[in-house]
């Protein structure tokens, strides 16, 4: 039998720098110019009322600075792994967005076991799980708003569509 061994090191990472892009007028990708493979990853800012983030997936300094500058009232995620499981929480603490999911992911917001087999596998080793918890900061969740396939974020030239693309996740959208 294979086993793991898991050792946590704590190494001083500085704060990236974001690299901002224009699609639209009200629609910008927002990148880190330095990614750290686990905490950070890049997102959607549409300045259209209301102001709306889409995986604002960060570092946490990143997060917050985005929070406070934008104030948005919406925020979502296309879908709910464990590196975008950590990022409602600096939303709730930051401003007073919504947060919206996937309709198929819901059950992993408000189930950890149903999260790890969803993330892991239903044979995820105790060392994998104790990871998603203590390094990636999973946490139940329990105000959100559902959204499913067809859902429309923003409004005019400044919409996205959302399109239900399972396979990443069952709610991947």
């Amino acid at each position: 039998m294979f086993g793991w061994r898991v050792e946590l090191k704590t190494i001083e990472i500085r704060r990236s720098y974001l690299k901002r892009t224009r699609i639209t007028n009200s629609i910008e990708y927002i990148e880190p110019t330095d990614i750290h493979p686990s905490k950070s990853s890049a997102a959607l800012a549409i300045s259209a009322t209301p102001t709306t983030v889409v995986d604002l997936n960060l570092s946490d300094a990143d997060i917050k600075s985005v929070l406070q500058e934008l104030r948005p009232k919406r925020a979502y995620t296309t879908h709910f792994h464990t590196d975008h499981s950590r990022y409602w929480q600096p939303v709730k603490e930051f401003s007073s967005a919504e947060f919206y999911v996937p309709g198929a992911d819901e059950l992993m917001l408000t189930n950890r076991d149903s999260f790890l087999d969803n993330t892991f596998g239903k044979h995820g080793t105790r060392e994998i799980r104790d990871i998603a918890y203590g390094v990636l900061g999973y946490k139940e969740i329990s105000e959100y708003q559902v959204f499913e396939d067809g859902h429309r974020i923003g409004t005019g030239d400044s919409a996205i569509d959302c399109i239900l693309t399972p396979g990443h996740s069952q709610g991947h959208t």
